[in-house]
């Protein structure tokens, strides 16, 4: 058996890439070209090939790349978000090619968007704080007069504490609103 890790460069791409070695399967990493350093997952000692692909950024290449691989190798995984995001609106391209475990584009997004998370969640009554969606600066300005502080302001896309700020009164949520 062999398997594609996409992303060698991530710690999660590392960390798939030993557990797949350690159970005898072959492994090959895969990270974008535009890298000046030698990507972490090209050092395990369980990669066997490595691979410069196109940028992901530049969706019709990258997934041709991958496209070009599938058909010998038993399953691709992307171990970040924006390789799993252009592979996801291509899954159908890779049916019968080999095996993907990510869920289809449109569930993979509301996973991945904050705003398509909680508007699932209050669209199935699912309990969750409190959450605004403003469409503008005028949006922020009234929501500030609405609401309880402190407040948490998250972007849309991302995860871990990357982008989480803190208001504790109206001009702090529309200051940092506006960053």
């Amino acid at each position: 058996m062999n398997a594609i890790v996409c992303d060698a460069n991530l710690r999660t791409a590392l960390y798939a890439i030993r557990s797949l070695g350690r159970r005898n399967i072959d492994v090959t990493a895969v990270e974008e070209h535009s890298r000046s350093v030698i990507p972490i997952g090209f050092r395990s000692v369980y990669c066997k090939k490595r691979l410069w692909s196109p940028r992901v950024s530049s969706e019709e290449d990258y997934i041709a790349f991958l496209l070009d691989l599938a058909d010998a190798h038993d399953a691709i995984l992307p171990a970040g978000i924006s390789s799993m995001v252009s592979i996801a609106k291509h899954l159908d391209l890779f049916d019968r090619r080999t095996r993907i475990p990510i869920p289809p584009y449109n569930k993979l997004m509301i996973a991945i968007d904050k705003e398509q998370t909680f508007r699932f969640a209050l669209d199935n009554d699912i309990p969750c704080p409190a959450t605004y969606f403003p469409a503008d600066s005028a949006d922020i300005v009234r929501i500030s007069r609405e609401i309880e502080y402190p407040a948490v302001i998250k972007v849309r896309r991302g995860s871990t504490a990357r982008g989480v700020e803190y208001a504790a009164s109206p001009q702090e949520l529309i200051d940092r609103y506006e960053r």
